[in-house]
């Protein structure tokens, strides 16, 4: 606020004024009212009851109230992201494309960290959040090291989906296919 009253070379306390009698959303009623119980007189025009004191009840419990409900819409919809485990089909995020291809779980390095063997047989390091469980068996090919050392983050390569000519079905059941125009191109 103090930024903008800069810019605009406006008044500070005008602007300041202006937001203490702006009522809280969700509450209908304004700091200025929380703390003295009445508006404070501004430019805006208003009449003499508004600036009479009326307390105003319950506040606290309407706070409380709003904080439990956007608590309980967020709790709705927010799950702990369950670990994979070696041998998984996943897919991985590719970048800066941001293409997904099919890889296979090696281990586990930390509590979101994974070592992925890609179906061109590279193997990448990635973050739970660019790792998602994937249905279709793909074909990787075998590991002949028993471990896995230092991984460069640079050796992930982009590779081709399973099958990128069939497409695939939403969750709706509605089924998405890949422009014709496109199919020269890996995708």
């Amino acid at each position: 606020m103090m930024k903008k009253c800069k810019e605009s070379k406006s008044d500070f306390y005008l602007a300041l004024l202006n937001y203490r009698n702006t009522p809280v959303a969700g509450l209908d009623v304004s700091p200025s009212q929380i703390l003295m119980s009445r508006m404070l007189r501004s430019t805006m025009p208003c009449t003499a009851e508004m600036l009479e004191p009326k307390v105003v009840e319950n506040v606290r419990d309407k706070l409380l109230e709003n904080k439990q409900k956007v608590e309980k819409h967020y709790n709705n919809t927010a799950h702990e992201r369950a670990p994979f485990q070696p041998g998984d089909n996943v897919v991985i995020q590719n970048w800066p494309n941001r293409t997904w291809s099919p890889a296979k779980v090696l281990q586990s390095q930390g509590p979101r960290s994974y070592v992925l063997q890609t179906d061109t047989g590279n193997t990448v390091r990635r973050n739970s959040s660019h790792v998602r469980k994937s249905k279709h068996h793909c074909n990787v090919l075998p590991d002949h090291s028993e471990n896995v050392t230092e991984v460069d983050p640079c050796t992930s390569a982009v590779a081709e989906p399973c099958n990128n000519e069939a497409g695939y079905v939403t969750r709706s059941g509605r089924s998405i296919n890949k422009p014709s125009r496109l199919k020269d191109y890996v995708l």
